[in-house]
């Protein structure tokens, strides 16, 4: 379902993203209240804080947990779907974190094409 969106790259339980973003679009015309119910519903069921983030037709990040502020500092953890393998991968998500910039990644396999990730910014 997430990968066939193609004017949202971001949904969560509270709001949705536009894409590209824009602040002046028509949400309702983005995105359906019963296709957003779906969500909401598929997010109550997996437990999902935070929801979801796409890269069209290429990945799906399920947003596990998520602490901060996005644009301060903030911690998130979760699970994310991919056709390639990310980048930085790592046999241990946090203890194989990659920093740069004050920005930390890493990433674990847990089945084909699944990976567990931590990111730290």
């Amino acid at each position: 379902m997430a990968l066939a969106e193609t004017v949202v790259n971001r949904v969560s339980y509270n709001f949705f993203w536009p894409e590209p973003l824009d602040p002046d679009a028509d949400h309702k015309a983005l995105l359906s209240p019963s296709r957003w119910k779906k969500y909401r519903d598929l997010f109550n069921t997996l437990d999902l804080d935070a929801g979801i983030s796409m890269e069209r037709g290429k990945s799906v990040n399920f947003w596990y947990r998520t602490s901060g502020l996005l644009s301060v500092s903030a911690t998130y953890k979760g699970f994310l779907w991919s056709r390639d393998e990310p980048t930085p991968y790592a046999a241990e998500t946090e203890a194989g974190a990659v920093c740069g910039n004050g920005d930390c990644r890493a990433f674990r396999s847990i089945d084909e094409n699944w990976f567990i990730y931590f990111h730290s910014t």
